[in-house]
Formats: structure tokens, sequence, C-alpha cells
């Protein structure tokens, strides 16, 4: 019996090890909207809102290849829904970003595209879905197969990452948020992000267009024939 308190000790001794001298990583990602809130006209058609996920310098600065506990700065999956204001607007489309690769381009030699798009579309009232797997070798470094460039890396080499952009119509004056169902965000090894992400709601705020004013020579050609009009009126008196 002492013998395994003893084990358990050392055991439990050795993981508080591990964890103070693991990196602690804490919401190193956010996710949002680009702009995160607009306004726009109603009849407004094609209103574009950028997904875009940023922290990657962060991720670049802790990333240790030696280590498989490392998330690698890159994002390599993504599966997200997002949620509007069906009274506000409508979906009108969507455009996958080019950091994950291109799902038209195809490998020649091994004949696999560089990702898919597992997009959805409109899931339901409100609900836009949009996702897509990158088919790519996160660095040259783990590419042990040789399949070459691009690597992730190269598509993605700043601080944010553009996912997709979402086009809306602004149908009715209202205000609609943005809102977000994360179900994969994974690094470039297939890691899950979602522990270290934060998401941020976006807005769209539809009103009315201004009324129209009239055009100088308009006013002009009014206010010559009020004076007509009125000097008319002085002679029939």
């Amino acid at each position: 019996m002492r013998r395994s308190v003893h084990s358990s000790a050392i055991g439990f001794a050795l993981v508080l090890a591990v964890l103070a001298f693991s990196p602690v990583i804490s919401h190193a990602l956010n996710i949002g909207f680009v702009p995160s809130d607009q306004t726009v006209f109603v009849g407004t058609e094609d209103v574009a809102v950028d997904l875009v996920v940023s922290g990657l310098d962060e991720l670049r600065a802790l990333y240790d290849p030696f280590d498989p506990f490392s998330y690698h700065p890159s994002i390599g999956a993504f599966d997200i829904d997002v949620t509007f204001n069906t009274d506000v607007l409508s979906f009108a489309g969507y455009a996958l970003g080019p950091s994950l690769g291109d799902p038209l381009v195809v490998d020649p030699i091994f004949g696999f595209p560089q990702a898919e798009d597992i997009s959805d579309g409109e899931v339901g009232t409100g609900v836009v879905n949009v996702g897509e797997v990158s088919l790519l070798w996160p660095d040259p470094l783990t590419d042990f197969l040789g399949f070459g460039p691009p690597y992730l890396e190269e598509l993605q080499p700043g601080d944010s990452v553009l996912l997709a952009t979402l086009l809306f119509d602004a149908d009715e004056i209202g205000v609609s948020d943005l809102d977000f169902g994360l179900r994969i965000l994974g690094d470039g090894y297939g890691a899950d992000l979602r522990p270290i992400t934060t998401a941020e709601v976006g807005r769209i705020e539809v009103v009315n267009a201004p009324a129209a004013v009239p055009e100088p020579a308009t006013i002009l050609f009014l206010s010559t024939g009020l004076i007509g009009l009125a000097s008319l009126r002085r002679r029939l008196g």
C-alpha cells in the first residue's frame, strides 16, 4: 500500500512538472467578421462580409516542430455555421478564401485537389454553412512523401487568414446580428483549435436611403418657373 501511494505521488509530480514547462495558450486565436459592423441601404445587393481568423503570429512564436503537442501556425480545416436575421437579410452566396488551397487545382501526379469545399450553403432558416479541408502539407519539414509546394505556411504567411466571404442582400430595414456555430477549426496537422479560439459576432444594419437632393440646374429651373408664375399673377391682378 505504501509503495502504491509513493508511485502515485511520483506520477502526480511528473504531471505537474510537464504542465509547468508546457506552453500555456489561452485564446490565442480570434474568429470574426470583417467589417464587424456595417450600415447599408435597403435594397443593396451582395453585401460582403469576410470570415477571418487572426492570431497566427502568437502560434508561430510558440510553435516547436519537434513537440507533437505544439499547434502548427496554420489553418488546415474549418466547418462553420453562420446565423443571420432573415427578416432583414437574405443569403446571396459565398466564396472561399485562397489560404487553404484551390479546390479546382488538381495535382497532375497524384490526382487530388489542393482542397475540398465541404460547404453546405444555406442549411436552414437563417443558417449558412461554409467549410473547407486543405489537402496541402503544412510545411516542407512535414512533407516526408515529397508532394512539394504550395505549403500552408506559404499561403498563410501573416497573422490572419481569410476563410470565406459571405454575401447577403439587404431586403428590409432592421438589424441583423451575425453569429457562429464553430463545428471544426483545425491546424495543418488536424489538431483542434477551438479550445484556444474566441469568436466575435458581427452586425449589419439596414436603413432607408437618404432622400434625393435636387441638382443645382433643377433648382434653378424651378426657381425661374416660380418667379415667372409670380410675375404673371401680378399682371393679371
